[in-house]
């Protein structure tokens, strides 16, 4: 970038700023500022972009900015509120990667209740019948990318089942509070309501 020509410049200061949106596809940004005049300067070091003056002292033309990978990752749970006993349910876990980095290594887990029958779990899921958790494959998403996950069992016969979604990522969360199971959307309880097959039938002489 270059600025307009200063006509002249006496004793003294200006200042000129320049901004811009950090990139997500680099690791840093350098800057260096250097000016020039017609005017003879005895120490060029000190504003023509080196570094160092020569006698090794720095010459704070550059500037290195660290680009710090982001991505607002966030999940939520959605599936039945009621259900009866020994019915196959299905739950879907939906996670988003906000951006605008990357999102490396996400991991999506579902804690639910030990025990359960049936329990299915798509993408390579694993379902710990002794701590109730199913946990699935990291996975990277890229900015806007979503994936999907269910996860499938039979009702048991009493209670209410609770699932509570969560994820979490390698690359650093501006905001985990949409992500670490903790948000309203991040769980679903589903009421099991009795359910009885009754069947009466009748025998007597003919």
């Amino acid at each position: 970038m270059t600025f307009p020509p200063i006509a002249s410049l006496p004793v003294s200061t200006v200042l000129r700023t320049i901004s811009f949106v950090a990139p997500a596809n680099r690791s840093s940004i350098a800057n260096t500022a250097r000016s020039s005049s017609p005017t003879p300067d005895p120490f060029p070091r000190n504003n023509d972009g080196s570094t160092t003056n020569k006698d090794g002292t720095p010459t704070n033309s550059s500037v290195t900015t660290t680009i710090t990978p982001n991505a607002d990752v966030s999940t939520v749970k959605s599936g039945p509120t009621a259900a009866n006993p020994g019915a196959a349910i299905v739950y879907t876990i939906t996670t988003t990667n906000n951006g605008p980095s990357v999102a490396e290594g996400v991991t999506i887990t579902d804690r639910i209740v030990p025990a359960l029958a049936g329990v299915t779990a798509s993408d390579g899921g694993i379902y710990d019948p002794q701590t109730g958790i199913v946990t699935f494959p990291a996975t990277a998403l890229t900015s806007g990318a979503i994936a999907i996950r269910t996860i499938g069992f039979t009702v048991p016969q009493t209670g209410t089942v609770s699932n509570t979604a969560s994820s979490r990522a390698a690359t650093p969360d501006s905001n985990p509070s949409n992500n670490d199971g903790s948000g309203a959307t991040a769980t679903v309880a589903t009421t099991i309501d009795p359910g009885a097959d009754v069947v009466t039938q009748k025998t007597g002489p003919g």
